[in-house]
């Protein structure tokens, strides 16, 4: 998981989600609901976001780049990146 904070104007609600946008893997899935932990989050607040991502079988180094979207399905933040390295 990651710890985020809001830097923004706006609150984070359900429907929040992050969409795959870059790398050579999607760990499980191109799109992940985020699972906020509570209804809102507010501006300036610190939120803790988990995903349940599977990591590829074969070994080598994998990368995904995610971007956060509104319940709208806006774009928003500045992205995050998941990256890791699969050995035999």
């Amino acid at each position: 998981g990651w710890l985020i904070q809001n830097s923004g104007t706006c609150n984070w609600s359900v429907g929040f989600h992050l969409v795959l946008i870059g790398g050579n893997t999607n760990f499980g899935g191109d799109t992940f609901a985020i699972r906020l932990p509570s209804a809102v989050v507010l501006p300036g607040v610190i939120a803790e976001i988990s995903l349940h991502l599977v990591a590829p079988n074969k070994p080598g180094t994998y990368e995904a780049r995610y971007q956060m979207y509104t319940n709208q399905d806006i774009p928003f933040g500045t992205g995050m990146t998941v990256a890791i390295e699969v050995r035999k």
